[in-house]
C-alpha cells in the first residue's frame, strides 16, 4: 500500500522504501528520490494545514520555545500526566503545570503538590482533591481547605470613598443561568459555620438572607436569620432576625409578632422569646412598640403566656408615666412625670415630696423595703401595721451604720449599744467628741415649765447606796465626781460634799495659814439672777468679781468668751462632692465668772477657827480680870 501520510512511515530506515509508489529503496535511480522528495514536502505542508487529517502522537513529549501558536481546527491531545509529571509544564520546571488525573477533570500541579482542580461536575476544588461533604449533604461548587492560618481574602484598592471590598450571594429560581423572580421565604445566600466532630463536619451557625415579603420590579424586601446549634445537639435553631421592616427578633419569636400584645396590634420592633412555639408556657417576651397610639403603649415585658400570669411594663409619653404590672393587668408599681416611683399605688409621692419613693400596701399588710447581699436577708424598712410605727434594721448580727459626707458618725451594735463618733461602746451610749470647744452633749428644753435629763432607777428595789450612782465623772487619771444612788454627791477635790477626803489620795499637806482678813473682805449680797420673776425670794451669796482680788483662787471662768461665727455654705467639687463642710451661724458668748464655793466653805471655817482662838484667848483674859478684880473686892 503506498505511503500517503507522515504518520504511516515508520521509525526503521529499510522499512520506508517508497513514497506514494515511487520507489526510494536503496539503489533506486536519483530522479526517482528527487520525485519521493518533493511527494513528500507536499505531505508536510498538507499536516500543517490539516489537510490530510493525519495526526502525531509524540511519545517523548514536545519542546516549545519562543513565541509558538496552534491554530486551526485541529485537536492537540496530551496525555493524563500526573501530580509530580504533568502533561503541560513548563520547560525545566517539569513537576509544576496542568494534568489530567481522572475523566473530565483538570488539574494544577506546583512543586509536585496539587494546588487546584476541576472535577468532572464543575466543581472548582483548592488544596483538596475531593469536595469534603458539608453539614445537610450540601456540595459546594467552590471548595478550599487551609491548614493553620488559611483563610479567602479580597483586597480591594480604590480611591472612592464608596468603594470596598464585596461578597455577593445571589439567587435567581431559574433552572439554568437565567432571570426568574423568587419568592417570600426564599433563601438567597448563606453563610455557613461548621466544626468537626471527629468524623464529620457538623453545623455550629449559619446566617441566611432571605426573601421577607412578595418581591417585584425594583422590590426585593429581605430579612436576616441567625441560626446557631444548642448544646447537646447537632440541627441548628433560629435565634434572631431582622425583618425588612428594622424589627429584631430573638429566640424564634417571629410567629409571636401581634400574638402577645392586649390589643393584637402587630407594630413590634423587639421581640424576645423564651423559646416553645405555643401561646401557653412560651416565657418572657419584651416588645418595644414605636406607635405611641397602640393601646398597651410603647413598651412590654411578659412572663408567662398571655392568658395566664405575666409582668407587663408600660410606658406612654401621652400618659407621662411608666407602669408595672404582674398578673394580668394588676399595677404593682408606677414611675410618673416627676420621677416618683410608687409601689402598690398608682398616686407616686403621697407625703407631697419631689422625687420620693412611695412603697403602699394593704391594709393587714405591712410595706417593706428589704436589703440582701447574695441572697442573704440583711436588712429592711418597713411600716408595721399594728401601730402605724416606720421601722428600720438589720436582721443579721451585724450593725447598723449612719454615714455623712462617706464617713461614719454614729452606729448601732447588734446588741442594741448606740454609739456616737467612735466604734468602741462604753455602755447603751456612747459619745465621743474630738473637736475643741465642742460639748460632747447637749440637752435643751424650750417650754416654758423646763425639766433638765433624768436618771431613773426602774427597778423596784432601788439600791440606795454608795457603790450603785447615777452618774459617773472621769477622765484618763480617774475617778472625778460622782452622784450615788442614796443621793450622795462625791468629788475628787475639794469643791463638793462627800469628798474624797482619804490621805492616801493626797500630798503636799501643810496647814492652812491666816483666812480672817480674807473672809472679813468678801461682801456676802442679797440678789436675783436677771431670769428669776420680780418677786421671786432674794438670794444670798457673793459677787465673783468682788471676790477675785481677794481670794482668786475661789474664782473660775464658767463659759469662755467666744466670737460670733457667720454661716458659710459647703464648697462642692464638680462632681457634687463635698470639699468645704457647710458652716452655722452662731452669736458671740461672753466670759462669765463662777465661785469655788466648797474651797471658801473651808477658808471660813479656818477664819471660824480662828475667831474661836481669839474668843478662847478673850474669854482667858476676861477670866484673869475677873479673878483680880474679885481678889480686890475682897481686900
Amino acid at each position: 500500500m503506498p505511503r500517503t501520510k507522515l504518520s504511516e512511515y515508520s521509525t526503521t530506515n529499510s522499512d520506508n522504501t517508497d513514497i506514494e509508489s515511487i520507489n526510494i529503496a536503496e539503489g533506486c535511480a536519483p530522479s526517482g528520490i528527487n520525485n519521493a522528495i518533493r511527494e513528500l514536502m507536499v505531505h508536510l505542508k498538507e499536516f500543517q494545514t490539516g489537510a490530510s487529517g493525519d495526526a502525531f502522537t509524540f511519545a517523548g513529549g514536545v519542546l516549545m520555545s519562543g513565541t509558538n501558536t496552534i491554530t486551526g481546527s485541529t485537536t492537540a491531545t496530551f496525555a493524563a500526566g500526573a501530580v509530580g509529571t504533568p502533561s503541560i509544564a513548563a520547560h525545566g520546571d517539569t513537576n509544576t503545570g496542568i494534568f489530567f488525573p481522572a475523566a473530565d477533570t483538570i488539574a494544577f500541579a506546583e512543586g509536585g503538590v496539587e494546588g487546584m482542580r476541576i472535577d468532572s461536575s464543575g466543581n472548582v476544588l483548592v488544596k483538596q482533591t475531593s469536595n469534603v461533604a458539608q453539614p445537610g449533604n450540601y456540595t459546594p461548587n467552590l471548595s478550599a481547605s487551609g491548614l493553620n492560618d488559611g483563610g479567602l481574602a479580597h483586597n480591594q484598592y480604590s480611591t472612592s470613598a464608596g468603594v470596598g471590598g464585596q461578597l455577593w450571594l445571589s439567587r435567581s429560581k431559574s433552572a439554568t443561568v437565567g432571570q426568574t423572580i423568587v419568592a417570600s421565604g426564599d433563601q438567597l445566600g448563606a453563610i455557613n459555620f461548621s466544626g468537626s466532630d471527629g468524623t464529620n463536619f457538623v453545623f455550629a451557625a449559619r446566617i441566611t438572607g432571605e426573601v421577607d415579603g412578595t418581591p417585584g420590579t425594583n422590590d426585593m424586601p429581605g430579612r436576616l436569620v441567625f441560626r446557631t446549634t444548642a448544646d447537646g445537639a447537632s440541627t441548628l435553631t433560629e435565634r434572631m432576625r431582622i425583618t425588612s421592616t428594622g424589627d429584631v427578633l430573638l429566640n424564634n419569636a417571629a410567629a409571636l409578632i401581634g400574638t402577645n400584645t392586649s390589643d393584637g396590634s402587630d407594630t413590634s420592633s423587639l421581640v424576645i422569646s423564651g423559646g416553645g412555639g405555643s401561646a401557653t408556657g412560651r416565657g418572657a417576651v419584651l416588645q418595644l412598640f414605636g406607635n405611641e397610639s397602640a393601646s398597651t403603649g410603647i413598651a412590654q415585658l411578659f412572663s408567662g403566656n398571655v392568658t395566664g400570669s405575666y409582668v407587663n411594663i408600660i410606658g406612654r409619653a401621652s400618659d407621662s408615666y411608666i407602669r408595672f404590672d404582674t398578673g394580668g393587668t394588676t399595677e404593682r408599681m408606677r414611675i410618673d412625670s416627676s420621677g416618683n416611683v410608687g409601689i402598690g399605688t398608682s398616686s407616686p409621692n403621697l407625703g407631697g415630696v419631689n422625687k420620693a419613693i412611695t412603697l403602699n400596701s394593704a391594709a393587714s399588710t405591712n410595706a417593706s423595703y428589704e436589703l440582701s447581699i447574695n441572697g442573704t436577708f440583711i436588712g429592711s424598712m418597713y411600716t408595721n401595721t399594728a401601730d402605724s410605727s416606720m421601722r428600720f434594721g438589720t436582721w443579721q448580727n451585724a450593725p447598723m451604720v449612719f454615714l455623712t459626707n462617706s464617713t461614719e458618725r454614729a452606729r448601732i451594735t447588734s446588741g442594741g449599744d448606740f454609739m456616737v463618733g467612735t466604734t468602741t461602746t462604753g455602755g447603751k451610749i456612747t459619745a465621743l467628741q474630738t473637736s475643741n470647744g465642742s460639748y460632747v452633749g447637749s440637752f435643751q428644753h424650750s417650754n416654758t415649765s423646763p425639766f433638765g435629763v433624768q436618771v431613773y432607777y426602774s427597778n423596784a428595789t432601788p439600791p440606795n447606796n454608795t457603790t450603785n450612782r447615777f452618774l459617773d465623772c472621769e477622765d484618763t487619771a480617774g475617778f472625778k465626781a460622782q452622784i450615788r444612788s442614796n443621793g450622795g454627791l462625791a468629788n475628787y477635790s475639794a469643791n463638793n460634799v462627800n469628798l474624797a477626803s482619804d490621805e492616801r489620795l493626797k500630798k503636799d499637806i501643810s496647814p492652812l495659814t491666816t483666812s480672817w482678813d480674807k473672809v472679813k473682805a468678801i461682801e456676802v449680797v442679797n440678789f436675783r439672777y436677771k431670769n428669776c420673776n420680780e418677786g421671786d425670794p432674794l438670794l444670798y451669796g457673793v459677787i465673783a468679781q468682788q471676790v477675785q482680788p481677794i481670794v482668786p483662787e475661789l474664782v473660775v471662768v464658767t463659759q469662755e468668751a467666744k466670737e460670733a461665727v457667720e454661716a458659710k455654705e459647703a464648697v462642692l467639687d464638680e462632681e457634687g462632692n463635698v470639699v468645704e463642710p457647710a458652716i452655722e451661724a452662731k452669736e458671740a458668748t461672753p466670759e462669765y465668772f463662777g465661785i469655788r464655793e466648797q474651797p471658801m466653805y473651808w477658808l471660813a471655817i479656818k477664819a471660824l477657827q480662828e475667831a474661836m482662838e481669839r474668843i478662847e484667848t478673850l474669854e482667858a483674859q476676861n477670866a484673869a480680870f475677873e479673878a483680880r478684880l474679885a481678889a480686890l473686892e475682897n481686900k
